[in-house]
């Protein structure tokens, strides 16, 4: 299998009998979030399903021009989610993406150079998986995230998709994964940032002010998933060593995550 892409000097090849091996031992012995990885990629397997516990947490959108959090409720995120997407399971799985698997793959992200060796670049991937009662539910979900920007190829041939008897894995490489998953991202597409009861929180030093809407056009941001080859994306994967290293010279988050029992 190759990863999708409409030039032939961009595509990428996939183990796929390999991972759908790998998927079926981690469904069967319900063993997520193990990283698995061959010459070519990393995947992180994180399951998903159509239960939505409501939770009634803040979350940060964006900062003030004095570095105070703007805090937004996440059960009035949901209930805006509700009224644009009219249709409440799709709804839950979202926001299982948006506050759950999204955090769960920042993780990952930050963390795999510690677990995975560096000797070459590899894509990294999110693999959502489900049982085949939610398959449809989950796949109309993630279209309706995926079509919800401007990306350059099909949904369809963008998100892979793995049968492994009785379980179904989504593929979705890490930029798109982030691009698709960021709420705050999500907020900005939908309008749902001029709705939202933005409260001040904390103040923290920030440099700049993040602008949403460069982030979401390829003309403007050069990291947009539109943007990016097939190679690009591997280099990207291949600089979070580089970039855990400038973070405070790698110290701090290697010792906060060790201090965790992660490493």
């Amino acid at each position: 299998m190759k990863l999708n892409s409409k030039t032939v000097q961009n595509d990428f090849e996939i183990d796929i009998e390999g991972i759908t091996e790998n998927m079926l031992a981690i469904a069967q012995n319900k063993d997520i979030g193990v990283l698995y990885f061959d010459e070519n990629s990393v995947i992180s397997t994180l399951k998903i399903s159509s239960e939505y516990s409501e939770n009634k947490n803040k979350h940060v959108f964006s900062f003030d021009k004095e570095g105070c959090e703007l805090l937004y409720n996440e059960a009035e995120y949901f209930e805006l989610l509700k009224k644009e997407i009219e249709d409440e399971d799709k709804s839950k799985v979202i926001m299982n993406m948006f506050f759950g698997i999204h955090k769960k793959f920042n993780e990952i992200h930050w963390s795999w150079p510690y677990d995975i060796p560096q000797d070459k670049p590899r894509l990294l991937f999110c693999g959502l998986l489900c049982n085949s009662k939610d398959k449809k539910l989950i796949d109309s979900s993630l279209e309706f995230l995926y079509t919800s920007f401007n990306f350059r190829d099909s949904y369809k041939d963008s998100i892979p998709k793995i049968d492994v008897k009785g379980y179904n894995v989504f593929l979705i490489d890490i930029s798109t994964f982030y691009h698709m998953t960021n709420s705050s991202l999500f907020a900005v597409k939908k309008s749902f940032a001029s709705k939202l009861n933005l409260i001040k929180g904390e103040k923290r030093e920030v440099i700049g002010k993040n602008d949403f809407y460069a982030q979401d056009d390829p003309q403007r941001n050069p990291l947009h998933p539109d943007c990016m080859s097939i190679e690009q994306k591997i280099r990207v994967g291949l600089t979070h060593k580089k970039a855990l290293e400038i973070v405070r010279h790698g110290k701090w988050l290697k010792e906060e995550w060790e201090d965790d029992g992660n490493i």
